[in-house]
């Protein structure tokens, strides 16, 4: 098993955790904006392109066909992931693109992680103070009028089987008609 550079990992798992950065505040933005759209509709994420086999070929091709960070071999395309080195996946420029070997990828994703989390836990008050998070690490619904709501518990039999509660079916009669 090639032997990982740690360098190279603490390289690529930087600059991710610098777009996974962005991506949270952006998101805490949005939120501190417009959370209580929340639950009336699902925010829609933007389609992730796939890559074209040109695409792929020039990737492999830039990084000698070889994992940037261990120096695997590129044999088995199963072995490997075409990572986006910024973190955001709807960006398929080359220049955004390395080939990662398995093991190689999830180290990358895992210290980033790691680091946004550590971030999160050393501004969690000072987001709460600015209002941006909750008492649970959670965007806060802005304060500006918004009408509390409240929310009946769902009746799953109600969801189910509709307003009675109990389940209808019609059934076959299995009585014969009597002759004349």
């Amino acid at each position: 098993m090639p032997k990982i550079d740690e360098r190279k990992l603490e390289n690529y798992a930087n600059k991710l955790y610098k777009g996974l950065l962005k991506k949270y505040k952006e998101k805490l933005q949005k939120n501190t904006t417009f959370s209580f759209n929340l639950f009336l509709e699902q925010e829609k994420k933007p389609e992730r392109e796939s890559l074209t086999d040109g695409q792929k070929s020039k990737v492999r091709k830039n990084c000698e066909n070889k994992c940037v960070i261990c120096g695997k071999r590129y044999k088995d395309p199963h072995e490997f992931q075409y990572h986006h080195v910024d973190g955001n996946s709807t960006r398929t420029l080359i220049r955004n693109l390395v080939l990662l070997c398995n093991r190689c990828h999830r180290k990358v994703h895992s210290e980033a992680r790691v680091k946004l989390k550590e971030y999160k836990v050393r501004n969690r008050d000072k987001l709460q103070r600015q209002g941006l998070l909750g008492d649970f690490g959670i965007a806060s619904t802005p304060k500006v009028g918004i009408p509390d709501v409240q929310l009946k518990p769902l009746d799953l039999d109600e969801l189910l089987f509709g307003s009675s509660g109990k389940k209808t079916t019609k059934r076959k009669s299995t009585a014969k008609k009597k002759g004349k």
